[in-house]
């Protein structure tokens, strides 16, 4: 099995939806390996619709479409992401929080129905105003790492006040070794993001590059 390792994207939030809507279910669409759900195995075709937490093993990835959201998610090997598919948005919980690990969104949705939608690190908070881009982050180190391919990602500290907005093109990072200040976003060069985006489409599709192995530091 190849040695895959995330990608494709995840997080809404419950504003972009009317008071009435229906609370999102997820459909496991793909499973290559191992995966788990509140502790319990998973398989293809499997729908999640209650609060838990998401978790891969090693050679594995895992997508999942989310019809209610036009959009999609893979997340890739030893990768754990928290859902809180049900509280209601009065209570403001963390609907989204990558624990460890990467994963990439791509959604079909306009930017203006993403407003209040984010997810969450322990050293980030992040408030989606794109469509297109891969966050990682390094439970060890406490690094969150954020690449925008398409729209924009306001981009807030949870160590300092501190915020930037990145945009098409551009990375950024808080925590670890980025200091818990956030730096101005950097515009990587069209090389650079051709690479990053490809690495992303071919973990999508279960083909990862060699050189794409967690926890490695970017080439920007």
């Amino acid at each position: 099995m190849q040695n895959v390792f995330l990608c494709l994207a995840l997080l809404f939030s419950w504003p972009a939806f009317g008071a009435g809507a229906p609370a999102p279910s997820a459909k496991v669409e793909k499973l290559v390996g191992t995966a788990f759900y509140n502790g319990k195995e998973i398989h293809e075709g499997d729908s999640l619709s209650v609060n838990g937490t998401l978790e891969t093993k090693k050679r594995s990835f895992l997508r999942i479409q989310m019809d209610v959201w036009n959009s999609s998610i893979v997340i890739g090997p030893d990768t754990k992401m928290t859902l809180d598919l049900t509280s209601p948005k009065e209570a403001n919980p963390k609907r989204y929080q990558l624990t460890d690990g990467l994963c990439r969104w791509v959604s079909a949705m306009k930017s203006s129905q993403l407003k209040g939608s984010h997810v969450f690190t322990k050293s980030a908070s992040l408030g989606v105003r794109g469509t297109d881009f891969e966050i990682r982050n390094r439970v060890a180190s406490g690094e969150t790492e954020v690449i925008v391919f398409d729209g924009e990602v306001l981009l807030k500290s949870n160590l300092a006040k501190s915020e930037a907005l990145l945009k098409k093109g551009q990375w950024g990072g808080v925590g670890g070794k980025f200091g818990a200040t956030i730096a101005k976003p950097v515009d990587l060069s069209p090389a650079d993001l051709k690479m990053a985006k490809e690495r992303s489409e071919a973990l999508v599709s279960g083909k990862s590059p060699e050189s794409s192995t967690p926890g490695e530091s970017p080439p920007y």
